[in-house]
């Protein structure tokens, strides 16, 4: 079944290749992440750690999404993309050309300092050593605009020195999250920061598999940093060798254990709340009318991953099929037909850079688990797309107005013209 895996896979890369003209699509960055997955546990890591491999069923049931993707794909790439790319298209619109570098840092600087305030705030009531899970209220929030904006600040510095400023500010943003332990949220913002780097102009095959050794390194620096290194100073006697050992396991055991417990979601259909694939949407209900019953998206530890080893996440495709059954299908197409409307408006105007860098971002670890009932994650999306939607407006309007006054000049040179 591996094998069917592998070459399936291949042959839809291969033609949706062929489609956008470009490895970096909604389908191939979830789907190869997928099959590297699957191959590393069952080929290599299950063995060395005693994980369980992925069954053959497991395998059949992803195909099968993964083949459900590739038909969204194909219909949004032969019906709107393949005829628009016929026609002359306009300049496309580019959002680092609308944006003043000075409202850019500006921005920048008020996601930083509310990060370090609610750091502050926190290490005050918690602990340096007990941060992890600890940043809420409104200047947590407010500090996910410094990772937001993140990528406007560096592809706006042009000098070595504003590169080396930017660097540094980028730097110690992701310091503080460090200290908070999250590691989803360090990830998916650097990757997100990576995705756009890749997006802003085309990549080879070169340069994007050099973009995912520098991701694949990150992971497991984040993993060494918070197991290892972060202990070492927190915890009197702490055996540094043993956590280091613990996190590079670790790292694996959290890299793969989402993709095993596929084989009890995918046995266990329907299982779970049928509320938790749209848990950001009732929540916002929830919370505009003040009901404090939120969702809890999170599962129990209920999934096994190997011997006395549980996890409570399966990815995207499990947990819609633990929560929803096989009716979750539909979910999929919704989600990822919404997904390729940003990335095929980008593709044609250039529209949605910046949120298309953020989508792709929590596509490459739809592995993991569904990130749109995190709304960590979804809200940041929805600011994105707010954000960007607001700048493409403006230009709009001045587009229009241009035309307006360069056909109110035109007719006062024709009366010019008569009157002569």
């Amino acid at each position: 079944m591996l094998i069917i895996l592998n070459l399936a896979v291949i042959f839809m890369v291969y033609v949706d290749k062929k489609i956008y003209k470009t490895f970096l699509t909604p389908f191939t960055v979830v789907a190869l992440t997928f099959l590297l997955m699957i191959d590393l546990n069952n080929l290599f890591i299950s063995d060395i750690y005693g994980y369980y491999k992925v069954s053959d069923f497991s395998i059949l049931v992803l195909l099968g999404f993964i083949a459900v993707v590739f038909a969204v794909a194909c219909l949004f790439g032969y019906f709107w993309y393949a005829p628009k790319c016929r026609v002359a298209v306009k300049p496309k619109f580019d959002i680092e050309k609308r944006i003043n570098y000075k409202f850019v840092i500006i921005i920048f600087l008020i996601g930083l300092a509310a990060y370090f305030i609610s750091l502050l705030r926190d290490i005050n009531a918690y602990g340096f050593g007990n941060l992890k899970g600890k940043a809420s209220g409104i200047f947590a929030h407010l500090s996910q605009l410094a990772f937001l904006i993140a990528p406007l600040l560096w592809s706006h510095s042009k000098s070595i020195k504003s590169k080396i400023i930017s660097f540094c500010l980028i730097a110690l943003t992701f310091f503080m999250a460090f200290l908070y332990g999250g590691k989803y949220g360090i990830l998916i913002n650097f990757v997100y920061i990576m995705m756009y780097m890749l997006i802003r102009k085309d990549s080879n095959v070169k340069r994007i598999l050099k973009y995912i050794a520098v991701i694949g390194l990150a992971g497991l620096g984040v993993f060494i940093v918070v197991y290892a290194v972060i202990p070492s100073f927190t915890s009197s006697g702490a055996d540094n060798s043993s956590n280091l050992a613990f996190s590079i396991e670790h790292f694996f055991y959290y890299l793969l254990s989402p993709i095993i417990a596929n084989n009890h979601c995918f046995t266990h259909p329907n299982a779970s709340d049928s509320n938790i694939p749209f848990t950001v949407i009732i929540n916002i209900g929830k919370a505009l009318s003040g009901d404090k019953n939120y969702v809890n998206p999170i599962f129990g530890p209920d999934f096994a991953c190997g011997q006395d080893r549980v996890t409570n996440v399966s990815g995207l495709f499990g947990e819609v099929v633990y929560c929803l059954g096989w009716g979750g299908i539909l979910y999929i197409i919704v989600i990822f037909a919404l997904i390729y409307i940003i990335f095929v408006m980008f593709k044609l105007k250039g529209m949605y850079k910046l949120t298309l860098s953020y989508l792709l971002s929590s596509l490459l670890f739809s592995f993991f688990c569904n990130f749109y009932t995190v709304s960590g994650v979804v809200l940041p999306i929805m600011f994105l797309f707010a954000f960007e939607t607001y700048f493409q407006l403006i230009r709009r309007k001045s587009d229009a107005k241009r035309v307006s006054d360069n056909n109110a000049k035109l007719e006062r040179l024709a009366g010019h013209d008569r009157m002569s």
